[in-house]
């Protein structure tokens, strides 16, 4: 069984049932699993196919969760990387792993700017 499809199980048995608590809130598995079917649509929207490596760039929070279960709902492989990262580090990795999309929340922009503005052909999905 795959990720996704341990939430997809989880939905159909307990759709009502806490799957996520981040600080104060809870997330019950049917909202968690529209969540990422949303996500996952707006990857596909930018063009993120079955394959694709999407980097997440994130704290550990219910926005990078839910980036994680659309990017396997996409088809996308995922790869997390910690917050902190450094510019040259990122810029090292997403060219390395051949990175097609990266999710950020907002605030992260400025600090990776020259990174993304370097990765042209990269979709960046803010959360």
């Amino acid at each position: 069984m795959f990720v996704h499809e341990f939430l997809e199980k989880n939905v159909s048995e307990h759709p009502g049932k806490t799957a996520l608590i981040a600080g104060d809130q809870r997330i019950p598995y049917g909202e968690l699993n529209a969540m990422a079917a949303r996500f996952a649509a707006a990857l596909a929207r930018q063009g993120i196919r079955k394959g694709d490596r999407v980097v997440i760039v994130t704290p550990n929070s219910a926005e990078a969760i839910v980036a994680l279960f659309g990017i396997l709902k996409a088809g996308g492989v995922f790869l997390i990387l910690h917050h902190s990262i450094k510019e040259k580090k990122l810029a090292y990795i997403l060219k390395d792993c051949g990175a097609r999309g990266v999710v950020l929340f907002r605030d992260q922009l400025p600090a990776f700017a020259t990174v993304l503005e370097a990765c042209g052909s990269l979709r960046c999905m803010i959360v």
